[in-house]
């Protein structure tokens, strides 16, 4: 439903490819095949064909933008390459977050569950859209982005 509702319906055209196809490539003779990139392979230890974390640097370097998911369980090699090279550090495999101030009483006193109260986002509904939405629960693993 995610993909009916906020991508394609957004005017977005979907091509979806295993990470590790031999055929893998962002550009072709020397133009870019893809405006974005969503690499969903929370484990993925190497990209497949021409996609390589310097073409991947590349293409982000060029405007282009790219989406990637991990797991708190368990991030690849190739994600974890990635993301050091956009400044990001990902924790180790288990690690989890822990707010003591805006945790969900049922985690059983771990502090691991965290309720995003949308009230807090920036005013910014380009980024956040409507803050007229209930609050928002999280756990796991986050990248660390170094700012601040």
């Amino acid at each position: 439903m995610f993909w009916k509702y906020y991508v394609t319906d957004s005017g977005y055209v979907l091509t979806f490819k295993s990470v590790d196809d031999a055929n893998l490539q962002l550009s072709k003779y020397g133009e870019y095949l893809y405006k974005h990139l969503i690499i969903f392979a929370p484990t993925v230890k190497e990209f497949g064909g021409a996609l390589s974390m310097g073409a991947i640097t590349v293409f982000i370097d060029d405007g282009r933008n790219v989406l990637i998911a991990g797991s708190s369980q368990s991030a690849g090699d190739a994600l974890h390459e990635l993301a050091s090279e956009c400044g990001l550090e990902i924790n180790e495999e288990g690690s989890t977050v822990i707010d003591h101030m805006n945790y969900d009483v049922s985690d059983n006193g771990q502090h691991t569950t965290i309720i995003a109260d949308p009230a807090n986002p920036i005013d910014a509904p380009v980024i956040v859209g409507s803050k007229d939405i209930p609050s928002v629960t999280l756990s796991g693993n986050w990248a660390d982005c170094g700012f601040g």
